[in-house]
């Protein structure tokens, strides 16, 4: 039963309602549709003389140069005739956003996006993944900003991807310029020049300078290595640091400061190295004056003064300490990140500091003997009262005196098989190696390590909280005895200390050729005593152990220019039967004594060279403000002027003037013809740095010279 209402007849019944409603949204729905259509037609209207007035103006000025048909704005203007005012808006700027000088073009109608959503492509079209890097311009961006070289490799890749298979005509462009070659160039070369100009004025901070937050007040759990079938087995972590230290104002105390002329070393109350600063100008020289830094000078991008350093700071104040030690069990660690060191005693004699450090935890008496000297590397015994405590010690954190980006930085060590391991800033990575000949932090010119002469050592790596390394070598209980360095990574110093410790300085996968490459570089070093002039040397001896090569190289590409007219006659004459024209080719070569890769082969020896240099010249510190001639001051870094890539591009088109080709594709020709200028570009935007620019200029210099050389050596025959 329904109860009644209080007053039934002043409420309309429900189907009255009902009917009201339906009324009332019908007469909005209509109304809202006439104002919808109202406003599509405005909007087509709108659109149609905007697109109009780009016609009669600015497309005239630029001329007609579109590589689709239709052309962007009449593909526009046909989708507003289906009153599509919204679908003209996405699916024009999706043309637009397709209409890049790097896409083929080619047919591209509205009505098979309307209907199908399917565009319709020539079956000769280089295959759609190798476009994905030029119609994304963002994945463009990350890899040419990242400097990654896998990334690089695959940019380069599909550039000959594409400059090599996209050849078909288009019915709205000459078919001279099948898909604007010089628009193509245009427009990588601006890509390339806004990211350096980018990297170059606004350079990423350094993770370790920029830390907020203290590693040894917020370092994570450390897991200690486990011990396989002993009876002693170890805890399942490491103890934190202290959490909370009463003695913080005590930590940036120094109990000792060993200087020397060249560096001086500090010493915190826990007994840790908490800071190397390098005297050296060689080291503290500031950075050099470029045409970028004058540019953002100008624009107001980068202050336009320059601190004086008079040292450099080899350690972030927020970065894992070098001898900071650990304890497994979590009172005793507590209890030492609290209780300060004492110096019990500090001598100096024959250039030899020694500091002995002592700490009292109760029970635990700590002793730590630190023994430095005039290179930079130093001896660590420490010794406790109790041999049944374990504990951790580390290497430190790798140095921040050098902030590039694309140079290697992480932990790197070699185990007792002669393996080197290498674990990269960001890789987050817990690891264990049981036998460690050598554990270091390094960035491209300077490292922290510890090593030991005879033994080898337990090595456990943990993670910070933005994923860097953070070393420790294990000890199962009892005293310990470590030798380290820290400071640059120069070659004859690391010798000297200990042959194993070159191996610190890394040259990636090519160090079996690099390491030659260097020691002959040293060795021309030594001869002239300029690396300049070194550099200029090593190129002369490289081109006259390649000059036998190079020379008949030379000649077989001359033969193929000569019989170049027979070439194109056979490929008309049996254009239809690839077999008959490839056999008829090599009964040609033959005849004629000619190689078709025979002028490849230089190239492809130069190539481990080329990439050998680089890897010398842009990691080894001794090139650190080396000065050559005149403006250049400084072989490790880029010209800040850009004199020697102008004068390597240049020299390169001269020597492409003098050698001779042989193209029977146009396209091929055209590409040839502008890599110079390519290059030119590539080495002025990158960082390359100034000794590896001048070796491919002399190199270029003396190509010509023996170019024309031998050009005067075949005319002679030929007389």
């Amino acid at each position: 039963m329904r109860l009644p209402s209080h007053n039934p007849e002043e409420i309309p019944s429900m189907h009255t309602l009902r009917q009201i409603a339906r009324f009332l949204q019908a007469r909005i729905f209509c109304m809202t549709s006439h104002i919808f259509n109202l406003s599509y037609s405005l909007l087509c209207v709108v659109l149609r003389y905007c697109i109009l007035a780009y016609q009669r103006s600015f497309s005239l000025v630029l001329g007609r140069s579109c590589r689709f048909y239709p052309s962007c704005s009449n593909y526009a203007l046909q989708i507003l005739d289906f009153n599509k005012p919204f679908s003209a808006l996405i699916l024009g700027l999706y043309r637009i956003f397709l209409c890049n000088p790097l896409h083929p073009g080619g047919i591209h109608h509205p009505l098979l996006k309307l209907h199908l959503y399917v565009e319709f492509r020539p079956s000769s079209l280089v295959p759609q993944y190798w476009l994905i890097p030029y119609q994304n311009p963002v994945f463009l961006a990350t890899i040419l900003h990242s400097g990654h070289l896998q990334g690089s490799f695959y940019i380069i890749k599909s550039t000959y991807k594409v400059l090599s298979s996209m050849r078909y005509p288009n019915p709205n462009q000459n078919n001279n310029d099948n898909f604007g070659f010089g628009r193509i160039l245009l427009v990588m070369a601006l890509a390339i020049g806004f990211f350096a100009l980018y990297t170059s004025l606004f350079p990423q901070p350094n993770t370790q300078e920029t830390s907020k937050s203290h590693i040894t007040q917020n370092a994570d759990t450390i897991a200690s290595p486990q011990a396989a079938k002993t009876s002693n087995p170890l805890k399942d972590n490491v103890s934190k640091p202290a959490q909370s230290l009463p003695l913080r104002d005590t930590l940036l105390i120094s109990l000792g400061k060993p200087a020397f002329d060249d560096f001086e070393i500090t010493i915190d109350a826990l007994g840790r190295i908490s800071q190397v600063y390098l005297k050296d100008e060689k080291f503290i020289h500031g950075e050099k004056e470029s045409l970028f830094s004058i540019v953002g000078s100008v624009l107001g991008l980068q202050s336009s003064k320059k601190e004086h350093i008079d040292k450099l700071a080899l350690f972030g104040d927020s970065a894992l300490k070098t001898l900071e030690v650990r304890f497994s069990d979590v009172e005793l660690n507590q209890r030492a990140f609290n209780t300060p060191y004492v110096l019990d005693s500090h001598s100096s004699q024959d250039g030899v500091q020694k500091l002995v450090l002592k700490q009292d935890l109760g029970e635990v008496q700590i002793q730590k003997t630190l023994t430095f000297y005039k290179d930079l590397s130093y001896e660590l015994n420490f010794s406790l009262s109790n041999p049944n405590i374990e504990y951790f010690i580390s290497n430190g954190m790798r140095p921040i005196g050098d902030s590039d980006t694309y140079a290697f930085r992480g932990v790197l060590l070699k185990t007792s098989d002669g393996t080197i391991e290498k674990i990269e800033d960001g890789d987050k990575q817990r690891r264990d190696f049981p036998q460690a000949r050598f554990l270091a932090s390094v960035d491209r010119y300077y490292t922290s390590l510890f090593y030991t002469p005879d033994s080898s050592f337990y090595v456990r790596l943990d993670y910070d909280y933005v994923g860097n390394p953070m070393p420790f070598v294990y000890v199962r209980g009892g005293d310990s005895y470590f030798k380290g360095y820290i400071g640059p990574k120069d070659y004859k110093t690391l010798e000297s200390i200990n042959p194993i410790l070159t191996d610190v300085i890394e040259y990636g996968m090519i160090t079996f050729f690099a390491r030659p490459v260097f020691w002959l570089l040293s060795v021309l070093y030594d001869f002239c005593g300029n690396w300049g002039w070194a550099i200029v040397l090593l190129t002369l001896v490289v081109r006259i152990l390649l000059f036998p090569l190079t020379y008949k190289g030379m000649i077989s590409m001359q033969k193929l220019k000569d019989i170049a007219p027979k070439m194109k006659e056979i490929q008309t004459r049996y254009k239809g039967d690839p077999q008959k024209m490839q056999l008829h080719m090599m009964e040609l070569y033959k005849k004629h004594g000619a190689n078709p890769l025979g002028g490849c082969l230089p190239l492809l020896l130069q190539i481990p060279v080329f990439f050998a240099i680089y890897r010398v010249l842009y990691n080894a510190i001794e090139l650190k403000n080396s000065e050559w001639i005149f403006w250049i001051s400084d072989l490790s870094a880029i010209d800040p002027y850009f004199v020697l890539p102008i004068l390597m591009g240049v020299s390169m088109y001269i020597s492409q003037l003098l050698t001779p080709s042989n193209f029977t594709d146009p396209m091929q020709e055209k590409i040839f013809k502008m890599l110079p200028w390519i290059f030119m570009v590539f080495f002025i935007i990158f960082p390359f740095p100034a000794g590896l620019v001048l070796y491919w200029t002399i190199n270029n210099v003396f190509s010509i010279i023996q170019q024309l050389l031998i050009n005067s050596l075949l005319k002679s025959k030929k007389q």
